[in-house]
């Protein structure tokens, strides 16, 4: 392939329906099996040929595809190079329409733009602020309706594909005449023909002969002939002068249009281009002050980054500060519970052996004093009606109070193990929480439930204490009432004058 690198496309229905009949045209004389170098029977003058070769069949057939390939190879290069010489030719055409209508050069670089439908001319002049790497753009016309702006992108797109057609063609009629090559480099390999020289090939007898005289001169054409040629000739003189007349004068009209229109543009175009550098200056100057905002916010998102920062960073030491605190303090009330604990057992033995030495000595004193009793048992009886009232009220007083103090402290430790038990499944949760990766203030947020938890605990327990010291203090007054009733009795047995009677204690304890 002569150009590797170069694809072609599928040939369009306008290159098929070109090519085939000009291919018939070309190829046509060709057709028969001795032409080109080959002459047929009687064409050449055979005074002076010699016979060369006296082939087989098989490479009479083989000789004979070689020279129709070879045949059709070359009114393929023919058309081919028609085909790109007429491309050509348009392109020539609508350059030359760029330079009149738009005053497009070919040697120079251009771009459109369809936002402002302006054409730019690329520059790479250094005074003009471009390079070969970063060229300069440079107003050369503004489209002031969208039907000329179309008219010249219609323009410019018939120009690109005929640049493409014509690549297309010459291209093609590059591979044309590399095949056409090799049919002839195949003649000399294996058949030793010359491709300068002339040769005749006989069907009949399958030979080759090499021929040493030129052909014959082409007849001269008659006077009839000559007379014929002239008159068409003439007639097409005559058509293509009033064909180029009517062309000239339809340009000269056309550049009267465009001069007068080019006149009539120049204001507006000026009055565009104003109004164009006016806007890049209002936009560049947006721009900047948009980047100065920008800076700006910048500055204060850093700003306040640094501020979330340190604002976080004395939380956590805050944070850090109070469960520390709040650990101290439950270690505190965790030692004062085990400390009234400690007390309240002690306290309670005591009281237990205290009671069970009352009680021994009690049954001692009853039975030391039992006759006594049997013989104050009548004064007794009266001062023990008398006083029962009294003793029945002061022992149900202090029952009431012990049962409701008794309830209080049940609610208080049943709430301490509700609360207890909320910590714990709160500390579970957050440590699950922590565990899965949840958001920093989901886990503060937990955290300060388990610090509030933990501070009605810590209320929780306050109350316990009290109502066991409520509890204590009603069982102290229970075991007070009959000793309280005992001496009230005896106050008011004063008061009124009379002497009371010596009651053993704990005679009322059956009240």
């Amino acid at each position: 392939m002569p150009f590797p690198n170069l694809r072609l496309r599928r040939p369009s229905p306008f290159l098929s329906a070109v090519l085939a009949p000009l291919f018939l045209a070309v190829a046509a004389p060709a057709a028969a099996p001795c032409a080109g170098w080959f002459a047929e029977d009687g064409s050449f003058v055979r005074a002076r040929e010699e016979k060369i070769a006296v082939l087989a069949p098989q490479k009479l057939d083989a000789l004979r595809r070689l020279i129709a390939e070879r045949d059709a190879r070359q009114a393929e290069v023919v058309v081919l190079g028609r085909l790109a010489e007429e491309k050509a030719a348009a392109v020539a055409e609508m350059d030359k329409r760029f330079a009149g209508e738009y005053g497009i050069r070919p040697d120079r670089n251009y771009t459109y733009d369809p936002s402002d439908s302006t054409l730019y001319l690329l520059s790479a002049d250094p005074r003009h602020g471009g390079s070969a790497e970063a060229p300069a753009r440079l107003a050369h016309r503004v489209f002031p309706t969208d039907e000329e702006a179309r008219a010249f992108l219609a323009l410019m797109q018939a120009k690109t594909d005929a640049l493409a057609a014509r690549a297309v063609f010459l291209a093609a009629r590059a591979e044309k005449e590399a095949a056409l090559a090799d049919a002839l480099s195949r003649m000399g390999r294996d058949f030793k023909l010359d491709p300068a020289r002339a040769y005749r090939l006989d069907p009949v007898l399958r030979s080759v002969y090499v021929q040493y005289v030129a052909p014959p001169k082409p007849r001269e054409p008659t006077p009839e002939e000559l007379a014929a040629q002239r008159a068409a000739a003439a007639k097409v003189e005559k058509a293509a002068r009033e064909e180029a007349a009517a062309k000239a004068k339809a340009l000269r009209e056309e550049a009267e249009r465009l001069a007068e229109e080019k006149a009539a543009l120049t204001a507006s175009e000026k009055e565009a281009e104003r109004r164009r550098q006016e806007e890049l200056r209002r936009v560049e100057k947006e721009l900047a002050e948009l980047d100065a905002r920008e800076e700006a916010r910048k500055k204060e998102a850093a700003k306040a980054a640094a501020a979330a920062e340190r604002a976080k960073a004395r939380a956590e030491a805050k944070a850090k500060e109070e469960a520390e605190r709040k650990a101290r303090a439950e270690a505190k009330a965790k030692e004062e519970a085990e400390r009234a604990k400690a007390r309240a057992e002690a306290k309670a033995k005591e009281e237990a052996e205290r009671a069970q030495a009352r009680a021994e000595a009690e049954k001692a004193k009853a039975a030391a004093k039992e006759a006594e009793e049997k013989a104050h048992a009548a004064a007794v009886a009266a001062e023990e009606k008398a006083i029962a009232a009294k003793v029945d009220r002061y022992v149900k007083d202090r029952t009431v109070a012990k049962k409701v103090a008794d309830r209080t402290l049940a609610a208080a430790e049943k709430e301490e193990e509700k609360l207890a038990a909320a910590i714990e499944n709160a500390e579970a949760k957050f440590s699950a929480a922590k565990k899965g990766g949840a958001a920093p203030a989901e886990l503060q947020a937990a955290r300060l439930g388990i610090d509030a938890a933990r501070a009605r605990l810590a209320d929780s327990k306050r109350a316990v204490k009290t109502a066991r010291k409520e509890a204590a203090e009603a069982e102290k007054a229970l075991a007070r009432a009959e000793a309280d009733a005992r001496d009230d009795f005896v106050s008011e047995l004063r008061v009124q004058g009379k002497k009371p009677l010596t009651i053993p204690t704990g005679f009322f304890s059956l009240f």
